[in-house]
This record gives structure tokens, C-alpha cells and sequence, in this order.
């Protein structure tokens, strides 16, 4: 067996003792009840790529056409999903302040500024989510979906 055929079968070990342990051991206790399932939620988000949030699963009054057209502030939904952990990517023209909720922690928000032009991916989990878009521009702000 070659070195690199070796590398692999360890790697697959690896990956297979990892799911092994994340089903057997409990998840995580205090204000949460962890559960095996939620443990191999985790692993299954930590070895596949999130699926992307789709434009049906986002609830807002702020969409004009495929953007978001705001002045003061806007609130969007994201829909509760089967899919487990996913990512909303977002581009703002303007200026924007944005806080969303931690995924898969309870009472955890996560903020952020962005400036014009820069993208950010929010990761959101199965139970969806609110988040809070804030303009820091005079008239509107425009955030793109790339």
C-alpha cells in the first residue's frame, strides 16, 4: 500500500470514528438539552457545505424585485428548514449595521458593519431567523443577494 493510500484510509477512519462519537456522546448540557441527534447535526454540517437560503424561505416587506430597497431599518425573516445549517449571502450598496442570531445558540446575536460593496455570509440554522438590517446612509439602502 502506497503512502498516499495510507493518508486516505486514515483519513477515512478518522471521519468515521468523529461520526461515531458525535451519534454515541450526548450533546452539549446546561440551558440546552443536547441530544444525540443534535450531535450529529453538527458532524453533518462540519463535512458537507451548507445549502444556500433560498429566496422563498425570506420574509420582508423590504423587497423590490431580487434586492432589498430600505430607508431606516428592515427586518428579514428567514423560514425554519429541514435542511439544518444554511447561508444567506448579502451585499449591501450602502453602509449597513446587521444583527442575526447565533446558529444553534439560544440568547446569542451576532453583529456586524458593513461597508458598501462587501459581501458576508450568514450562517443560519434549521429553526430560521431574524435579522435586523440597519441603514447608516441618508436615503436608501440597497442590499444585493449575490
Amino acid at each position: 500500500m502506497s503512502t498516499g493510500q495510507k493518508v486516505a484510509v486514515a483519513v477515512l477512519v478518522l471521519l468515521i470514528l468523529a461520526f461515531v462519537v458525535a451519534v454515541v456522546l450526548p450533546g452539549r448540557t446546561g440551558t440546552g438539552t443536547g441530544s444525540a441527534g443534535d450531535a450529529a447535526a453538527r458532524f453533518r454540517d462540519l463535512v458537507t457545505a451548507p445549502a444556500m437560503v433560498e429566496r422563498s424561505e425570506l420574509i420582508t416587506d423590504c423587497f423590490q424585485g431580487d434586492q432589498l430597497v430600505f430607508a431606516g431599518a428592515c427586518t428579514l425573516w428567514v423560514a425554519p428548514s429541514t435542511q439544518g445549517l444554511r447561508l444567506l449571502r448579502l451585499r449591501p450598496d450602502q453602509p449597513i449595521e446587521l444583527e442575526a442570531p447565533a446558529p444553534r445558540v439560544d440568547d446569542f446575536t451576532i453583529e456586524a458593519e458593513l461597508d458598501p460593496g462587501q459581501e458576508i455570509s450568514i450562517a443560519v440554522d434549521e429553526r430560521g431567523g431574524e435579522i435586523e438590517l440597519d441603514c447608516e446612509a441618508a436615503g436608501n439602502c440597497i442590499v444585493r443577494f449575490p
